[in-house]
């Protein structure tokens, strides 16, 4: 059982944000560059209720087990693909282009020499959580959940498109608590 946590957006929870987003990749700068993190909610998926005083060292793990934080991930990732016109985009934090490590992976997408995992349909939640977890480095996930372009297969080739997905996204997640849950951001409707 996973606990969805509501938190207030202090400073510390937008420094823990900033923190992970600058030692990203291109899609985390301009996550950083272009999202009001103040204009959102942001929620904590731990595998228990967590106090407030534990939960203000978002990168300090000892809270409890990766699976079932992961699982509800997974859970509302694939209702998120359910409806029509959206897609999910994960950073690649460590492996480069022509990484073995990368050839089996799902949604591939190569981007000026960096790695991206795009996917538009999973029929499962463990297909989903398999998704999620394919960055070589879970700890620093870094995920949005956004509108689909126009284009039929999934595909990043320039920054701009990059860009576009940043300018629809709805929802960002970050992997938190030393890889024992997330930090999920949904802009404000």
């Amino acid at each position: 059982m996973s606990e969805l946590q509501e938190l207030a957006i202090d400073a510390n929870c937008l420094f823990y944000l900033e923190r992970v987003l600058r030692s990203g990749k291109s899609l985390s700068h301009l996550l950083l560059e272009r999202v009001d993190f103040a204009a959102g909610k942001i929620h904590a998926l731990l595998s228990t209720k967590v106090g407030e005083r534990e939960m203000k060292d978002f990168a300090a793990g000892g809270i409890g087990p990766i699976e079932s934080p992961r699982r509800a991930l997974a859970e509302i990732g694939l209702r998120y693909l359910q409806e029509p016109g959206k897609q999910i985009a994960i950073e690649e934090g460590l492996a480069r282009p022509g990484d073995p490590a990368i050839r089996n992976k799902a949604g591939v997408i190569l981007l000026a020499g960096e790695i991206y995992y795009l996917a538009r349909k999973v029929d499962t939640v463990e297909q989903m959580e398999r998704f999620l977890m394919q960055p070589r480095y879970a700890i620093g996930l870094v995920g949005i959940f956004c509108a689909a372009g126009a284009a039929e297969a999934p595909k990043i080739s320039e920054t701009e498109q990059l860009a576009e997905l940043v300018a629809t996204t709805e929802k960002i997640v970050v992997g938190a608590f030393d890889g024992e849950g997330f930090l999920l951001w949904t802009a404000s409707e």
